[in-house]
């Protein structure tokens, strides 16, 4: 029901101001390993800040921001590895 369209989006708005790209790059289907009806997206995130070197608490603020608000709006998650 959710496009990648959409999770698309709700990725740069939450990375928002560090996050500059975010693109899909695969997409994986699996009833068996990920349940009936659900697609996982493998998405390509850039980060990048116009005056300095970002640090690694930031990039992981952005992360954490970015994995709430697919849970929260989307109710999205992320696949354990």
């Amino acid at each position: 029901e959710v496009s990648a369209a959409q999770v698309r989006e709700t990725i740069l708005r939450a990375g928002a101001p560090l996050l500059r790209h975010a693109e899909v790059f695969d997409v994986y289907r699996d009833e068996e390993r990920i349940g009936a009806g659900k697609v996982s997206l493998a998405i390509s995130l850039v980060y990048r800040a116009p005056d300095r070197t970002l640090t690694d608490e930031e990039i992981a603020e952005r992360r954490r921001a970015i994995v709430d608000a697919l849970s929260r709006e989307l109710e999205g998650r992320v696949r354990d590895s």
